[in-house]
């Protein structure tokens, strides 16, 4: 179709909609936020973001603290007292004896901390404390709000159905094939050419221009392929050319 003949207002629509298109979209999929690590895993696949975070606990003094340095306390205590020293403090229990049970403290640690291997105790000059690095995980952004009662670290996956493309390790995106391709076609007053530029087939008329679906208008087109959650493939071949609807949505989360 010659497009010098639309009226103005069907540009302004695809000037519209062409500008929503250069936004975020299902197209584009979703993608963890900039300064945050993304991770693919199987079964899926799920798209998994994450940013790494210093922790600070402080050191105590339990039975277990004692039983780690294989030194188990009686049954019915409870464990013993931190000692500041002026290097690392140390947990002592006093077993009714002149001697002493002598073991390193532990992190006081909450339920989403690492295991207390990831901790390095830090000596200060009160009461020393442990630190270490925690995963702190987080929803990928330019996809829909997702539910706040669901754990972003069982990550984001596409819908049942659809294809996950990972891009990457940080992004994801689900497409899947809108149906059959059709063939390709003119608007009236224009005739196909087949194989006119190479493979491809092209529209001659008042000017010469691409193909379009069969049983939609050049206009319908152009409105169609501007949406972002939509994508037209030309299919080059010998003979007549074929056109091919691709679909995309957000990947979900899950509880």
């Amino acid at each position: 179709m010659n497009r010098n003949l639309l009226p103005r207002s069907v540009f302004a629509v695809l000037a519209l909609i062409g500008h929503a298109a250069a936004l975020a979209g299902p197209q584009q999929g979703v993608r963890c936020a900039a300064g945050v690590k993304g991770e693919i895993l199987p079964g899926g696949p799920v798209l998994r973001c994450h940013k790494e975070v210093q922790i600070e606990r402080p050191a105590v003094c339990t039975a277990e603290a004692f039983r780690a340095a294989h030194k188990p306390l009686p049954p019915d205590a409870n464990g013993g007292s931190l000692i500041r020293t002026s290097g690392l403090d140390v947990c002592q229990y006093h077993q009714g004896r002149p001697d002493w049970v002598v073991a390193p403290p532990i992190p006081k640690r909450e339920s989403d901390d690492p295991g207390r291997g990831e901790f390095e105790q830090i000596p200060l000059p009160g009461a020393d404390v442990f630190r270490a690095l925690s995963k702190v995980y987080e929803f990928p952004q330019d996809g829909p709000v997702y539910n706040p009662f669901h754990k972003p670290k069982l990550g984001v996956r596409c819908p049942a159905g659809w294809n996950a493309v990972p891009m990457g390790t940080i992004a994801l995106r689900c497409e899947k094939l809108d149906g059959p391709s059709v063939q390709a076609d003119c608007d009236a007053l224009w005739t196909r050419d087949n194989d006119k530029r190479g493979l491809e087939d092209r529209c001659l008329g008042l000017n010469e221009g691409p193909t379009k679906p069969r049983g939609i208008t050049k206009v319908q087109f152009d409105i169609d392929r501007a949406r972002d959650d939509v994508s037209w493939h030309l299919q080059e071949q010998a003979g007549v050319d074929r056109w091919q609807r691709k679909v995309y949505a957000y990947p979900v989360s899950s509880n």
